[in-house]
């Protein structure tokens, strides 16, 4: 089998992904999994295409994020065949002013990327964390950043400050869209007929 990209979307209580297939034609999607309830009784899911469940299981009490994402290698290793992963997609909540396009993680723009923590304190770190993690596991392995705030990183006055009051924006702050890769996505798909 071709190599594989495995993309990961890292929210509160569970991590989602999606494993592609790599070719010289276009990805095609192999797996969709998720992890739920991770901070409680987590349960792993793996799909292919079809529906058909490939794992379906669940812990009684909780586990580290690490240990669940030496899971989630460790089936992708047995079950997508041995091209290897390619690379590992992030989605990341804010990525601020500074980073408004997609880029290869590293220690130091993970760090950098940490300190909007304040921005989104309920989702930043628990985004950037698996990206620490698996450059752990898998450090041969090119990780990238996707950003939900990139979308909407050229707003411009007055939409970049509504609703915030024009002090907070002389102090550097401004009003940033969240879900941008799912408005990207959908401003750039063609029109359902």
């Amino acid at each position: 089998m071709s190599k594989t990209i495995l993309a990961l979307n890292a929210g509160s209580s569970s991590i989602k992904f999606g494993l592609f297939g790599v070719t010289d034609a276009e990805p095609t999607y192999l797996f969709v999994g998720e992890v739920a309830d991770i901070g409680d009784k987590p349960h792993l899911t793996v799909k292919d295409m079809e529906g058909k469940k490939r794992l379906d299981r669940g812990w009684l009490a909780p586990r580290k994020r690490e240990d669940i994402l030496d899971d989630i290698l460790g089936w992708i290793d047995q079950n997508a065949g041995r091209g290897g992963l390619a690379a590992i997609g992030h989605r990341i909540v804010h990525g601020g002013s500074q980073f408004v396009a997609s880029l290869r993680l590293n220690r130091k723009n993970l760090d950098e990327l940490a300190l909007l923590t304040p921005m989104a304190p309920l989702h930043q770190e628990l985004c950037l964390a698996p990206a620490r993690t698996l450059l752990s596991l898998r450090p041969d392995v090119t990780q990238v950043g996707c950003f939900d705030t990139a979308f909407h990183a050229a707003l411009e006055p007055p939409a970049s400050r509504f609703a915030i009051p024009r002090s907070y924006e002389e102090g550097g702050i401004r009003r940033y869209g969240f879900h941008g890769l799912s408005y990207e996505f959908i401003a750039g798909s063609p029109p359902l007929t």
